[in-house]
C-alpha cells in the first residue's frame, strides 16, 4: 500500500513540473524574462543633479572655518604629510653652529668631500680620525676675485688672507646619516663665507647623487653608530641624543613641519617648542567619515592637541621629551611624536 502511495506522489510531481505553474522550475532561465526598468522621469521644474553638488556644507573647503570651528589655523589631517619620504640634504645655521645634515652614511660622503676639494683646485693636506670624527683639511690658499676655476676660492675676497678649510664628518643622529661641519684650519673667515662653502658642498653632493656614490676607503675607520636611543620614564618616551640643543632644535623644527603640525612658538635657549598636532588614529577616523559627519565631529570634539617639545642637557647628553599641554593632547600622542622624531631626525 505504501509503495502505491509513493508512486502516485512521484507521478503527480512530474506532471506539475511540466506545467507553467510547476512547483520546481529552472531558475537559470529567469534572465530570459528579465527587462530593464525605464529611467525615472524628473518632474518639470526639478533637477536630477546630485544633492551634494547643489548643497554646500560651510567650512568643508575652508581650512580655518567650520571644520575646526575657525578659532585658529589648525593643522589639517593630510595623510600625504605623514608619509616618511627620503630626506634631502639640509644646511642649518643656528648661532655660531653651521652644519649639513645628509641622509647618507659617512662612508658615502667621505670620498665626495675629497673629490669636492680636488674639483675646487685644492689639495688635501690632512686626513685623520679622532674621537669618532673624520677630519679633512685643505691646503692653504689666498682668496681672489678673478676666475680661478674654483667656486670656493672665488667666494673669498683678497683681504681675507691665506686660509685653509677643515671639514669634520661624523655619523648623523640616526644610522645611515651624516653630519658635516666647516671651520678654518688656519686663518679666519666669517659666518657668511662658512655658509657659502657649505652651500657649494651641498650642491656638489646633490649633483653627485645621480652619478652614483663610491664606497670610501674610510669605511672601516668610521663607526656607524646611533646617536639616539629611546627610553620610557613614567609613561612618557624620551630620546637621549648625543648632541647639543642648537643641533637638535633646528632639525626638530623641520621634522615637526614635515609631520604637518603647526608651530606656535619656541625658545632656543631653553630648548622649548610649542606645537599643535593631530594623532594618526584621529586622522584615520576623520578620513573615514563623510564631510558632514567630519564637520560635526570636529565641532564637538577638538582633534588638535597642544604639546610642548622639551630639550635639556646634562653631562654632555641631550634629553628630548614631549609633554601634553592641551585638553585634546594625550600621553599616547606625546609618545607618537617621539617615535616620529626618532625616525625623522638626522
Amino acid at each position: 500500500m505504501k509503495q502505491i502511495i509513493v508512486c502516485i506522489g512521484l507521478l503527480a510531481l512530474v506532471g506539475c513540473s511540466s506545467s507553467e505553474q510547476a512547483a520546481i522550475r529552472d531558475r537559470q532561465l529567469d534572465y530570459q524574462a528579465a527587462y530593464v526598468e525605464p529611467k525615472l522621469e524628473v518632474p518639470e521644474g526639478l533637477s536630477d543633479e546630485r544633492v551634494n553638488e547643489s548643497l554646500e556644507i560651510p567650512g568643508v573647503d575652508e581650512p580655518t572655518a567650520g571644520l575646526y570651528g575657525g578659532s585658529f589655523d589648525a593643522p589639517r589631517a593630510e595623510a600625504a604629510l605623514r608619509t616618511l619620504t627620503l630626506p634631502t640634504i639640509r644646511r642649518y645655521e643656528i648661532g655660531s653652529l653651521h652644519w649639513l645634515s645628509i641622509p647618507d652614511s659617512p662612508s658615502a660622503v667621505w670620498p665626495e668631500m675629497e673629490r669636492f676639494l680636488t674639483d675646487n683646485k685644492l689639495t688635501v693636506s690632512v686626513s685623520e680620525k679622532a674621537d669618532g670624527v673624520q677630519r679633512i683639511e685643505s691646503s692653504v690658499f689666498q682668496g681672489v676675485n678673478t676666475h680661478s676655476g674654483s667656486r670656493i676660492i672665488r667666494h673669498f675676497a683678497p683681504e681675507v688672507g691665506p686660509v685653509a678649510l677643515r671639514f669634520e664628518l661624523e655619523p648623523g643622529l640616526r644610522p645611515g646619516t651624516s653630519e658635516v661641519r666647516l671651520s678654518p684650519a688656519s686663518g679666519s673667515f666669517d659666518a657668511v663665507l662658512t655658509g657659502r662653502v657649505l652651500d657649494e658642498l651641498k650642491y656638489h653632493l646633490e649633483r653627485r647623487e645621480d652619478e652614483g656614490k663610491a664606497v670610501s676607503r674610510a669605511l672601516s675607520l668610521l663607526a656607524v653608530g646611533n646617536r639616539m636611543r629611546v627610553e620610557r620614564v613614567e609613561g612618557l618616551d624620551e630620546l637621549s641624543i648625543d648632541a647639543s640643543i642648537p643641533r637638535v632644535f633646528g632639525v626638530t623644527v623641520d621634522a615637526v613641519r614635515d609631520l604637518g603640525a603647526a608651530i606656535d612658538g619656541g625658545d632656543l635657549e631653553q630648548g622649548l617648542l610649542n606645537i599643535r598636532y593631530v594623532r594618526k588614529a584621529t586622522e584615520r577616523r576623520l578620513a573615514s567619515m563623510s564631510a558632514l559627519n567630519r564637520a560635526i565631529a570636529t565641532t564637538i570634539e577638538d582633534p588638535v592637541g597642544a604639546y610642548q617639545v622639551q630639550m635639556s642637557e646634562a653631562d654632555g647628553e641631550l634629553t628630548l621629551k614631549v609633554v601634553p599641554t592641551g585638553q585634546a593632547a594625550s600621553i599616547g600622542g606625546a609618545n607618537e611624536l617621539v617615535r616620529e622624531l626618532r625616525e625623522r631626525l638626522y
